[in-house]
């Protein structure tokens, strides 16, 4: 968990791309008509910790840490610490990656990545709006044309069933070690999609959470995510439902 660190490292642009083309994210945070309505859970800025999990991350040894790691970020806000996940396992650029790591690589994407945060549609669909701004940094994999299932925009609250982030974890790892990924209507038609999760690239279909068995994930992001005294024992009670016991 990582706060109250200077923002600014990871300005918008600062990555050359092929040719020198200037690359960088694009990131917004919840700005609609509920936006105020959901002042109490802080969504409305991109906050220290994130942007410092980012740079972590961006800078390499964190995201070798996490290659082919069935990956969750809880309490994600903008999904920034995922976003440069991804894009910094993209080899779009010859001999870097786009947001100027020097050692990207085939390979360095997570097995799956499930981005998650509080089950509300301005939130999670201004997370899935991320992901389709920065699509062209995203490695092939995880695009939303790709239709692999390796990534999910899941909500949940803190303490609260955690059927559905299981069902994604269980989704991305399928799609992950299958070989040739199927098509949607094949995967409905065997049941393998049979996941309640908003699943970029393709629509979740409803399970009972009972109906899910996993050993869940082998690494979670949080960032900012201990300020509110009230929320310790729910966020205590997912991370010890999800996360697996070598993870």
């Amino acid at each position: 968990v990582l706060e109250e660190y200077p923002l600014g490292l990871l300005a918008p642009g600062s990555a050359e791309g092929p040719g020198g083309a200037r690359r960088g994210l694009s990131i917004s945070v919840p700005t609609g008509a509920n936006a105020g309505a959901l002042a109490p859970l802080h969504v409305g800025s991109v906050w220290n910790g994130g942007v410092r999990l980012a740079q972590l991350i961006e800078s390499g040894p964190l995201r070798e840490e996490l290659r082919g790691k069935l990956v969750l970020e809880l309490g994600a806000g903008a999904a920034l610490p995922s976003l440069v996940l991804l894009a910094s396992c993209s080899c779009a650029g010859a001999g870097s990656g786009p947001l100027g790591t020097s050692s990207c690589k085939d390979g360095f994407e997570p097995q799956g990545l499930v981005i998650s945060d509080f089950p509300s549609p301005e939130i999670l669909g201004n997370i899935e709006d991320n992901l389709r701004r920065n699509v062209e940094l995203l490695p092939e994999a995880f695009r939303p044309e790709a239709g692999t299932g390796r990534l999910h925009v899941v909500g949940h609250a803190w303490g609260d069933d955690v059927g559905t982030l299981l069902a994604a974890a269980r989704a991305a790892s399928a799609h992950a070690s299958s070989q040739p990924t199927r098509s949607a209507d094949e995967e409905r038609s065997s049941g393998a999609a049979d996941v309640d999760v908003r699943a970029i690239g393709g629509p979740g279909e409803g399970c009972a959470a009972s109906s899910v068995r996993t050993d869940g994930f082998d690494a979670i992001l949080l960032a900012d995510c201990v300020w509110d005294l009230a929320a310790h024992e729910g966020l205590l009670q997912t991370l010890r439902a999800v996360l697996r016991p070598d993870g």
